[in-house]
């Protein structure tokens, strides 16, 4: 499976370390870019077993051994050393393309001619799950210059310089998701240990020590974060040249998030706005710290100041969302999601949250209408912040808005939480209370109007037929209503009298009710529609 691997233009190379349960899925999303650019693929063998080398050598020929000496920058420049084609790019054996339509594109197009580097995306999943991620650009195609090389023991990197661009091309990276805490410890003890002898090796690079924190604070070491934090802060307070005003901002964030994930609101808040002080913050950096100091004051019930941070927020990311020289001239990788989806999405909820508070619901409406609903992925701030949602827009005035912001809630599969809300509403109903039943029709007539359908909402439907003019239901509806909850959980709402009144009403054939039912479920079944029909008899009388 060498493809057109002579003279190649693009050289790909993949390090691999035993990691059979991805390395097909790595490697067979690069057929596509292999097929159509003329690229030779490169193994670094980092330790595998024979059986993982005779999955690769299916692949290439082009594998290479390399004994391991705790240095990943050595292993990149063996295989990089190799290379013959005029573009080199890297990534590992847990990675793998969703498509490589627009890295084919930056090739066949003549793009790769004009710049010196290329820039693609790395989805980070929070989980096995596949829902909750971050994007980040990472920097890993380089044109095969002289001085170009990779640097790190851990965390490597390419040294390039000239221009750059970017594609939407993205792989799926599950490497910080760990099966146990055993796993992410031993993860966590080979980096740190690393990293430690890279900050002796280079005291004055700032990367070394960003990735330092952020071991820390993948396993939970937050005060160790924090101190680590403040002393870079104090150590390179007088430092102003382009990488420290890049990177500068991840310690006041890391700080941040350290005080955030252990409820110490009030010291985050503190933190946050001692940080805007600092002339070096790029606006990008502005942002993340607004971000967090919107969260801040959100928990700590200072909605002014959690409202104002939140739309600085905005206010830089509609500055910059379309700016993409800004973005990769401003972002460190460990802020590199503050313009991503997650990010954008919790701001607009604690907006939506602080209206929904206040009852400000021209605010509601313009934040959920800024929410995206893209990609697979739900972002919310609060877990409950569409149950709360739905709860607050089902007391307004029925109208197309509301209908169809359910409908968007719906399409992401979130119709269970929408039902959640209507079955509270619901219990509410026994106390016949005007508002309540207002917001349970009006609820149910989104629901309705949504596509949903389950047996609580088919036998509301009839129950409050008489009652709401805008939902309507066939006889055959009635009857297939009544068989399914029959055989359902909801078994038991078939003794509401009021129901079996509306069955009546709808002139459903009573004798297809009971067609093959058993005799003690006729029984029951009788007992409950008699009990509707005489209050059905009294309405008539009444009316």
């Amino acid at each position: 499976m060498n493809f057109n691997s002579q003279n190649p233009i693009l050289s790909i190379e993949v390090l691999t370390s035993n990691r059979k349960d991805t390395i097909t899925k790595c490697l067979d999303s690069l057929s596509s870019l292999r097929k159509n650019v003329p690229s030779e693929l490169i193994i670094v063998d980092t330790g595998c077993d024979q059986e993982m080398l005779d999955i690769v050598s299916k692949y290439t020929d082009k594998i290479i051994r390399f004994e391991w000496c705790d240095d990943f920058a050595a292993a990149r420049n063996a295989g990089f050393d190799r290379a013959c084609g005029k573009w080199f790019m890297f990534l590992d054996d847990d990675e793998w393309f969703e498509d490589t339509k627009e890295i084919e594109n930056f090739f066949n197009g003549g793009y790769y001619k004009e710049f010196n580097a290329c820039w693609y995306v790395q989805r980070n999943y929070v989980d096995m799950s596949g829902t909750g991620y971050g994007d980040i650009l990472v920097a890993r195609m380089v044109r095969l210059d002289e001085g170009v090389r990779f640097k790190g023991r851990i965390h490597e990197y390419l040294t390039y310089t000239g221009d750059y661009t970017t594609v939407g091309s993205f792989v799926h990276h599950y490497g910080y998701v760990f099966t146990s805490d055993e796993s992410r410890y031993r993860h966590f003890e080979r980096n740190a240990s690393l990293l430690k002898q890279m900050i002796v090796e280079e005291r004055d690079d700032l990367r070394w020590w960003l990735q330092l924190v952020q071991e820390y604070m993948n396993i939970g070491e937050y005060e160790k974060s924090k101190n680590l934090c403040s002393d870079v802060l104090k150590q390179f307070k007088e430092a102003d040249d382009y990488n420290t005003r890049r990177n500068i901002a991840y310690f006041y964030v890391a700080r941040m998030d350290a005080d955030l994930r252990t409820y110490r609101f009030a010291d985050a808040l503190e933190y946050g706005e001692q940080a805007l002080t600092d002339s070096r913050l790029y606006q990008m950096a502005q942002a993340d710290i607004y971000r967090r100091i919107a969260r801040a004051a959100f928990e700590t019930e200072q909605y002014d100041k959690a409202s104002s941070s939140a739309s600085e927020y905005l206010r830089i990311y509609d500055a910059l969302i379309d700016d993409e020289t800004a973005k990769v001239e401003q972002m460190s990788s460990f802020c590199a999601d503050v313009l991503e989806e997650k990010s954008y999405s919790e701001v607009c909820w604690i907006l939506i949250d602080i209206g929904i508070h206040e009852g400000d619901f021209d605010n509601v409406k313009k934040y959920f209408g800024r929410l995206h609903f893209s990609g697979n992925a739900v972002y919310l701030f609060k877990e409950d912040d569409i149950q709360r949602f739905v709860d607050a827009i089902s007391t307004w005035k029925l109208d197309v808005w509301c209908i169809e912001a359910v409908k968007k809630i719906v399409a992401k599969g979130l119709a269970d939480r929408c039902i959640e809300v209507l079955k509270k509403i619901g219990s509410e109903l026994e106390d016949v209370l005007d508002s309540a039943k207002s917001k349970f029709i009006n609820l149910l007539t989104m629901l309705v109007a949504a596509g949903v359908s389950n047996e609580y909402i088919d036998f509301w439907k009839i129950k409050l037929l008489d009652e709401n003019s805008n939902i309507t239901i066939s006889s055959q509806d009635v009857s297939n209503t009544v068989r399914k909850l029959l055989d359902s959980k909801y078994k038991g709402l078939l003794k509401d009298s009021h129901f079996w009144g509306n069955v009546f009403s709808s002139g459903v054939s009573i004798e297809s009710l009971f067609a093959g039912t058993e005799y003690e479920t006729w029984v029951e079944l009788v007992e409950d529609m008699c009990r509707g029909k005489v209050d059905e008899n009294n309405k008539i009388m009444q009316g």
